[in-house]
């Protein structure tokens, strides 16, 4: 993707929220979305506004400072994302559980030889 294309879809994401950026905030987030792919570059600039949009601002006009602060919290947050959630296992190598209606909870293990023994 060109810096220039990336420059105009910066510059217009940021007029549809109501924004405007100086130079050299702009200058910096072309920089910082120059090496990311076209479909990244469309979340990042997202994730981008709306941290912005949580900050306190006292204008319109965005400096460079803030688009750095936005930048960092966006690169926290998607270090946040990537830790594992949810975990597949082989079904065969879970441990076998058994429910024991003596003790009215699931025992892991082989088979508990008090229910054996109620089979015969």
């Amino acid at each position: 993707m060109s810096s220039f294309k990336i420059k105009t879809n910066v510059v217009t994401a940021f007029k549809m929220h109501g924004y405007s950026l100086k130079s050299d905030a702009l200058k910096y987030l072309v920089d910082v979305l120059l090496p990311v792919n076209e479909v990244l570059c469309e979340d990042w600039l997202d994730r981008i506004l709306e941290v912005v949009q949580k900050q306190p601002l006292k204008s319109a006009v965005i400096d460079k400072a803030t688009v750095e602060a936005a930048v960092q919290e966006c690169s926290h947050l998607r270090d946040d994302d990537s830790e594992q959630v949810l975990s597949v296992i082989d079904a065969f190598s879970v441990p076998r559980f058994t429910y024991s209606n003596d003790r009215k909870k699931f025992l892991s293990g082989l088979l508990d030889m008090t229910f054996l023994l109620r089979l015969h």
